[in-house]
């Protein structure tokens, strides 16, 4: 299940790419191992200098941990599995964090129920 949504976290960064040609892009997710092992896969190459940035071509991709997502904004961003992401009692936390982070484009890829505030109401 890690490398399906691993792969469609890829496929989303990807299909935002052809979206804001030249722009930003994130993946935020609580567990990136996987995803760097199908970024690899698929060609990306991670900078020696800063683990977090992935090159591709002229592509430039960000994946981060929830909370080295804070202060940052990029065009586009994908969510990894918002379930995951730890909770905090009283006050908006690290997935709020993670999903405000996008100014134009926002995907989110789960495969667990979504928490509660993230449902559309019935």
């Amino acid at each position: 299940m890690i490398q399906e949504l691993s792969g469609a976290a890829v496929s989303a960064a990807t299909e935002i790419f052809g979206r804001v040609e030249g722009g930003t892009v994130a993946i935020i997710a609580t567990e990136p191992v996987s995803i760097q092992k199908h970024l690899e896969r698929k060609g990306w190459e991670c900078d020696p200098g800063d683990f977090s940035t992935w090159k591709n071509g002229g592509a430039v991709l960000r994946l981060l941990p929830p909370d080295r997502s804070r202060g940052l904004e990029f065009d586009g961003v994908v969510v990894v599995e918002p379930a995951s992401f730890p909770l905090n009692l009283g006050r908006q936390g690290v997935l709020y964090t993670a999903l405000t982070r996008a100014n134009r484009f926002l995907s989110v890829v789960h495969h667990r129920q979504l928490p509660r505030e993230l449902k559309l109401p019935t």
